[in-house]
């Protein structure tokens, strides 16, 4: 991640990096029901659209303890 500061006053650039793991819904099943969780639901979108692994552009989990 770059950040490029400009001001009147400053002018300076700062590098950060980080890791993202990408996780499919298999892998969220397992590290959720691991946690002991009771009850998970998948959506798709934040309208709360139901998940479809083929066409869903997010996927968003909510789980219930």
């Amino acid at each position: 991640m770059f950040d490029f500061i400009h001001t009147e006053s400053e002018c300076d650039f700062k590098h950060n990096s980080f890791q993202i793991r990408i996780r499919l819904k298999d892998s969220w099943d397992s590290i959720i029901r691991k946690a002991e969780f009771t009850k998970i639901d998948y959506f798709g979108d934040w309208q709360f659209k139901p998940y479809d692994k083929e066409s869903s552009r997010r996927l968003i989990a909510v789980a219930y303890k």
